[in-house]
């Protein structure tokens, strides 16, 4: 009894010297030269799901978990998704200080405030001097000029 020709398969010939296995998929026109999927059989994708919730858990993004798997971003998502675990952000992903709606008590001071410099007025505010300069821009009043 001969076994099939393609070099990672061991299981016995049926036709054309490949096995049921790698004949289907020559039928199909899928390469029998790479071996099929690890996570096809039950048993491989509970190990999958096991090391990837363990992996998401630990903080990583599906990025890694996915090139660590050797499956798509898309494919490591889909399957987070189908297993009910969080697929959004781990955490915040924008610093706290970085963008918040203008009160308009803070764009009065911003503009109203020209005893201050901007970079003081920016401090007072806790923002970027160059978001106190932009809110200067935007809401700039007839005959005031910096």
């Amino acid at each position: 009894m001969s076994t099939c020709v393609t070099i990672w398969c061991d299981r016995p010939a049926v036709a054309r010297g490949l096995c049921l296995s790698c004949y289907d998929r020559l039928r199909k026109g899928i390469s029998t030269a790479t071996p099929a999927r690890s996570y096809a059989v039950a048993e491989d994708k509970a190990r999958l799901r096991d090391e990837i919730t363990l992996r998401r858990q630990a903080g990583q993004s599906i990025g890694d978990i996915a090139a660590a798997i050797g499956v798509n971003t898309s494919t490591a998502s889909r399957w987070l998704r189908e297993w009910d675990m969080k697929v959004g952000p781990r955490k915040d992903s924008r610093a706290a200080n970085l963008w918040r709606p203008w009160a308009r008590d803070d764009i009065d001071f911003a503009v109203g405030r020209t005893d201050l410099t901007v970079s003081e007025r920016a401090a007072a505010l806790g923002r970027s001097v160059a978001s106190i300069e932009e809110c200067l821009r935007k809401n700039r009043r007839q005959g005031d000029h910096l």
